[in-house]
C-alpha cells in the first residue's frame, strides 16, 4: 500500500494528500544529501532537518505542516516515530535588511508617476494610498478598514481600526497629505459614480457604495490587493529607473518608516504608531549603530 493510499484510507482530502507527500519529497531530498535512510532516522536527525528548513527561510507554520507529514509517514512505515509530536514552538524572527532613510523615503512618493493606464479608481487613489504606506507606514490589512470618518483633516491625523494582528491607533499626518486627502475625498463621490458607469452598475449605484475611503464600490478584501500588487509592481519600477533604488516588496517601504520613527519619537511610540502589541516586535527595526562598527573595525583589524 502506498503513503498516498493510507492517507486516502483516513479519509483526508486531496488538497491535503497532494501537500503531503510534496513536504515528503522535501524530507526524501535531504536525507538523500546527507546518505541516510528513512528507517535509520533518529530524533536528532529529525532535529537536523529542522536545522536545515530554518536555514532556508522556512516559517515556523511551515515547518510543523512538513512534521505532521514525517509523523504520518512514519506511522505509515509501522516503525519508531522520531517525529512524533514535534513542533517548533513560536515565531522565527528574521532581521530587516537595508532600510530607506526619511529622505530616500521622500525621493520615492515624490518620484512615483500615476500609471495612466491605472483604470478608473484606482488612478485617484494610488498616490494616496502610497502616501500612507511610505509616511504612516500602513500595511495591506489596515487600508480595507480606513471609513470617512476615520481622516480628522482639522487635526491632521487617520484613525486605523484594530484588526486581528494590529491594535488601534491615531497617527498624524504630513501637511501635503492633508491637502492630498482632502482634494481626494471631494472628488470621491464623482469619481466613484463614473467608476461605476463604465462598469454598467447603473442604474442603481448607491447601493454599491460604503463609506470606506478605499474600493467603496466592493465589499470584497480581494479587489483592494490586486490594487496593491498593481501599484508595488509600478512603485518599484519607477524607483528603480529613476533613482536606482531597489525595493524588495512594498513591506519595505513600511519596515523603513519604523526604522525612522524609533529615530525620531524612539521605541514607545513606534510600537503605538505600528499597532504592535509587543515592544519586541519593533525592536528588530532598530537601525545598527554602523559608527560605532566602523570603530571596532578600525581599533581590531587596523589596516
Amino acid at each position: 500500500m502506498s503513503f498516498r493510499k493510507y492517507l486516502e484510507g483516513k479519509n483526508r482530502d486531496i488538497g491535503t494528500i497532494d501537500r503531503k507527500e510534496r513536504e515528503m519529497k522535501r524530507y526524501f531530498n535531504w536525507l538523500d544529501g546527507i546518505g541516510l535512510n528513512i528507517k535509520d532516522t533518529r530524533y536528532d536527525d529529525v532535529m537536523g532537518f529542522i536545522g536545515w528548513l530554518q536555514a532556508n527561510e522556512n516559517t515556523t507554520h511551515q515547518i510543523n505542516r512538513i512534521m505532521q507529514a514525517m509523523e504520518d509517514y512514519y506511522d505509515f512505515l509501522e516503525i519508531h516515530n522520531p517525529a512524533y509530536k514535534v513542533r517548533v514552538r513560536g515565531t522565527i524572527q528574521t532581521t530587516p535588511g537595508t532600510q530607506f532613510t526619511a529622505e530616500q523615503l521622500d525621493e520615492i512618493y515624490d518620484c512615483y508617476e500615476i500609471n495612466l493606464g491605472s483604470w478608473g479608481y484606482q488612478f485617484h487613489s494610488n498616490k494616496v494610498i502610497l502616501g500612507l504606506m511610505i509616511y504612516q507606514g500602513l500595511e495591506l490589512n489596515s487600508f480595507f478598514g480606513i471609513r470617512l470618518q476615520d481622516v480628522d483633516l482639522v487635526r491632521g491625523r487617520i484613525y486605523i481600526r484594530a484588526h486581528s494582528r494590529r491594535l488601534e491607533r491615531y497617527i498624524p499626518l504630513k501637511a501635503h497629505q492633508i491637502l492630498q486627502l482632502s482634494e481626494y475625498i471631494e472628488k470621491r463621490p464623482e469619481i466613484i459614480q463614473e467608476w461605476l458607469w463604465k462598469r454598467k452598475y447603473l442604474p442603481e449605484p448607491q447601493k454599491k457604495i460604503t463609506n470606506r475611503l478605499f474600493s467603496p464600490q466592493c465589499e470584497r478584501y480581494s479587489r483592494l490587493h490586486e490594487q496593491h500588487k498593481r501599484l508595488s509592481k509600478d512603485i518599484r519600477k519607477q524607483a528603480l529607473d529613476k533613482l536606482g533604488y531597489r525595493i524588495r516588496k512594498l513591506t519595505h517601504l513600511r519596515q523603513s518608516r519604523y526604522g525612522v520613527w524609533i529615530e525620531e519619537v524612539g521605541v514607545r511610540k513606534t510600537q503605538y504608531y505600528a499597532g504592535l502589541r509587543s515592544v519586541d516586535s519593533i525592536e528588530r527595526y532598530k537601525k545598527k549603530d554602523l559608527k560605532g562598527l566602523k570603530r571596532a573595525v578600525k581599533l581590531y583589524h587596523p589596516r
